[in-house]
């Protein structure tokens, strides 16, 4: 199966275009969508010395940044959903 197959079809795109129909919203592109998510947990791995740097952060905060952030994404992806 390819990579492309396999998002458009998978049970998380289904479940997102349900959410989009069930709430009147307009779905968002799907890769739009998966950009913005990966995006949000990928770059702060990438960035992190830039981050930490301009944050004046030492690695402990900043990993203590990164727990927090498996309790906002969800809030901020949801948020993105409910948009228009």
């Amino acid at each position: 199966m390819n990579i492309k197959d396999f998002i458009f079809s998978s049970h998380f795109m289904k479940q997102y275009q349900q959410y989009a129909k069930d709430h009147n919203k307009t779905p968002i592109h799907p890769i739009q969508f998966i950009m913005t998510i990966i995006g949000m947990t990928v770059f702060p791995f990438i960035a992190s010395p830039l981050i930490q740097k301009l944050g004046d952060l030492n690695p402990k905060t900043f990993d203590n940044m990164l727990e927090e952030r498996k309790t906002v994404l969800p809030k901020w992806i949801k948020a993105i959903m409910d948009s228009d």
